[in-house]
């Protein structure tokens, strides 16, 4: 593999201390491990090889595999999440979590200053968070399969597009020395562009400009529709019955004759 190809992969990630899966891109393995989250498309991943998405090792590993085939790529803790520091682990005044109007509790999870952390033990005034990691210190399994590796330029813009703008229905064309991504009714997330743009323009050195096109388009049917509620709201003259028409000439009739 090559820097910019992009592996297609499957995998399910284990905690090798208790052998407790905790990831996985497979949905009846996230079942099986007690895991599943309705709210996550389980399918293979799109990983660009050189983009750093990966954990060095692991990437390293995977680009040593062809099409097909399946390996377990067992991870020291250094080479997964890290060891475990004591200086990770804080001790905060109580008051930090009065004032964000949070009640500390032993394996709450919290988050200050971008640093994610659980807390450990609350103690008078005092509140022990430890910010390691929760799978530092520990070896992790993945069992990857490689579904397929992306090579050709086209089939790996087609890929990047689907990575950054999944069900926008986008569509990208390529024209000499630039590509266009055109948008019809669904439009992209705001930073989803702008990583789309890195990684193109950091793996093919040839491409020096990128459009994006957002295009809304009039529904004729709606159009359509819109008329005929118009007509249909039309008030047609109203025709006098004969009650009303005799009403009408005898009260003519009266004016006719106080007139005169």
């Amino acid at each position: 593999m090559e820097k910019g190809d992009i592996a297609v992969i499957s995998y399910t990630a284990t905690d090798k201390t208790n052998d407790k899966v905790f990831d996985s891109t497979i949905k009846e393995q996230a079942e099986k491990a007690g895991i599943f989250n309705e709210k996550i498309t389980y399918e293979p991943l799109n990983i660009i090889i050189g983009n750093k998405e990966l954990m060095p090792q692991l990437e390293e590993e995977i680009t040593k595999m062809k099409a097909g085939e399946e390996k377990k790529i067992l991870l020291k803790p250094e080479q997964a999440f890290g060891e475990r520091k004591a200086e990770m682990i804080k001790v905060l005044p109580l008051k930090e979590f009065i004032s964000r109007e949070i009640r500390p509790v032993p394996g709450l999870p919290f988050e200050l200053n971008n640093m994610r952390g659980k807390v450990q033990s609350v103690s008078g005034g005092r509140v022990r968070v430890d910010f390691n990691h929760e799978l530092a210190g520990k070896e992790i399994e993945y069992d990857v399969k490689l579904e397929k590796l992306i090579t050709e330029k086209k089939d790996k813009l087609e890929a990047i597009k689907e990575k950054f703008f999944m069900g926008t229905n986008a569509k990208i064309k390529e024209e000499k020395n630039e590509i266009s991504v055109e948008f019809n009714l669904i439009l992209p997330q705001p930073h989803a562009k702008a990583n789309f743009t890195e990684v193109v323009f950091s793996n093919f050195e040839e491409i020096k400009k990128i459009n994006f096109i957002e295009s809304l388009k009039r529904q004729e049917e709606t159009k359509g529709k819109t008329k005929e509620e118009k007509k249909s709201k039309k008030v047609e003259p109203k025709e006098e019955t004969e009650k009303e028409q005799t009403a009408t000439k005898e009260s003519k009739t009266e004016q006719t004759e106080k007139e005169e």
